[in-house]
């Protein structure tokens, strides 16, 4: 089944102090959206007669997902517990057994923040320090700037997506389409469950120090390289689309038009072909096989009636610094 086709959106809720956090939660807010999702946060709240952390709870165990931004403050804290309030939302979401992932500031990025973002009372500091060994004890990314953020949470939902089975939600329309396909296939639709695996095999590390985009080696070459070698490849469509022959386009953009429009897997089909077989196949030899030998795509291999193609780790890494690129051009 075609991912693209079965896009589901996901609910994020954003945990993390305000005040100090503003562009920080902004950024993961603007990531969450590009990336077809729904931020959740306290700021987005309305008053009620329901206690504070009520409503806390009540809006993580409704999002999909939860995220943290830990930065260099504890927080307001809760009465009763004596804990802040993201601490609180932080542990009550692994008691939920919630899919999460944590963005906590380096220390070049406490370096960043002016004195008056950090805490000076010993007591809350020491809270602090409790609370960020236990987050850090965990799976996390670090982050010392927004572009960070926005590239943690890209990848973080991502890899959340591949590993973890989600509700979400998805259009009516979609899933009526989605009911009819797997009526017609369901036995290769247990196939492609079996099959699904950890896709992250080239995990990329958010170290402290973030390298810029020129210097990210993609296949043995810059991006900025990789970005051109793929722009001066052009794609003939005349000979799968008759409508538009003498028309060509670059790899790069039929790779991008694909993974926004068809999702991230490419498909052969060894059946009796049809109009929507021939242009998958062609989709899979066009754009996916091109795409093995710098590292952006993955041969799966024959999988019942077709083989698979899949982006990689590093093909969304790539996805996700040209559009990074893009909406910095456009700001």
């Amino acid at each position: 089944m075609d991912q693209g086709e079965a896009k589901r959106k996901y609910q994020v809720f954003v945990s993390s102090t305000f005040r100090d956090l503003q562009d920080e939660r902004q950024a993961a807010v603007e990531a969450i959206l590009k990336a077809g999702h729904i931020p959740a946060g306290m700021e987005l709240f309305v008053a009620g007669d329901a206690t504070q952390m009520d409503v806390i709870r009540h809006w993580i165990d409704e999002s999909d997902i939860f995220m943290l931004i830990l930065g260099a403050r504890y927080g307001s804290i809760e009465n009763i517990s004596e804990k802040s309030y993201t601490q609180l939302e932080y542990e009550y979401a692994l008691e939920r057994e919630k899919p999460f992932f944590s963005l906590v500031i380096s220390d070049a990025g406490v370096k960043k923040i002016n004195v008056k973002g950090t805490e000076k009372n010993q007591n809350i500091q020491k809270k602090y320090d409790d609370f960020r060994e236990l987050v850090t004890s965990k799976i996390c990314s670090f982050f010392s700037d927004t572009k960070d953020i926005k590239l943690g949470v890209y990848e973080s939902i991502r890899q959340i997506e591949t590993n973890r089975q989600l509700v979400g939600w998805v259009s009516g329309d979609t899933q009526m389409r989605l009911q009819e396909e797997i009526s017609k296939n369901s036995i290769l639709e247990e196939k492609m469950i079996q099959i699904e695996t950890d896709r992250a095999k080239e995990e990329i590390q958010i170290s402290e120090n973030k390298k810029k985009s020129e210097d990210l080696i993609f296949g043995g070459v810059t991006y900025f390289d990789l970005k051109e070698i793929l722009g001066n490849i052009k794609i003939d469509l005349g000979q799968q689309f008759p409508e538009r022959n003498g028309q060509s386009l670059s790899l790069l953009d039929l790779f991008l038009w694909y993974s926004n429009n068809r999702g991230a897997k490419f498909y052969w089909y060894h059946v009796e072909e049809n109009k929507e077989s021939k242009d998958r196949n062609w989709y899979y030899h066009s754009i996916g096989k091109r795409l093995l030998r710098y590292g952006l795509t993955n041969d799966i291999g024959k999988v019942g009636v077709f083989n698979i193609i899949e982006t990689t780790t590093l093909g969304f890494r790539f996805l996700v610094e040209f559009e990074l690129e893009e909406a910095k051009r456009k700001s």
